[in-house]
């Protein structure tokens, strides 16, 4: 769907005001950036992966800060869903490979935790309180475009 999108822009007269937001959003590499995470947990290894989730997390909680920790009981049950907080896509890259790395987190957690799961979901968000650098684009007669960060 984002290709397609992406090829409806480059058709269109407003490509390079779109081409300019998204450098100016690339760039903002010094901006922290927050990861929504959503695991759909297998519905008999809810219970298993909440209490060793319990039990373990602090190692994870070492390596960058975390802004909450939910379980879902409406719409998408079995579902946990958390929230990351990273100086920059520079440090949530040396945080996962720290993770990759880090033997307590494999065997005492990760590894454990992986054949739970069905799925898994990453998003990545930038604030919109950026200071006085606003993040939602008002194109001159265009719209609105909110930037939305994608990897």
């Amino acid at each position: 769907m984002a290709m397609k999108t992406l090829l409806t822009l480059a058709r269109s007269s407003s490509y390079s005001r779109f081409i300019s937001n998204f450098n100016l959003i690339r760039n903002a590499s010094s901006s922290k950036i927050y990861e929504l995470r959503t695991y759909n947990i297998k519905p008999e290894c809810m219970k298993p992966f909440v209490d060793l989730s319990l039990e373990k997390f602090h190692i994870r909680t070492r390596f960058s800060v975390l802004h909450g920790y939910w379980t879902a009981e409406i719409g998408g049950i079995n579902q946990v869903v958390h929230i990351w907080e990273y100086d920059n896509y520079v440090h949530r890259a040396n945080v996962r490979k720290e993770l990759a790395g880090n033997q307590d987190w494999i065997s005492q957690y990760f590894s454990k935790i992986l054949p739970m799961f069905t799925t898994q979901t990453n998003v990545g968000m930038m604030s919109l309180d950026n200071g006085d650098q606003p993040d939602i684009i008002h194109p001159e007669g265009q719209g609105t475009y909110i930037p939305i960060l994608i990897f």
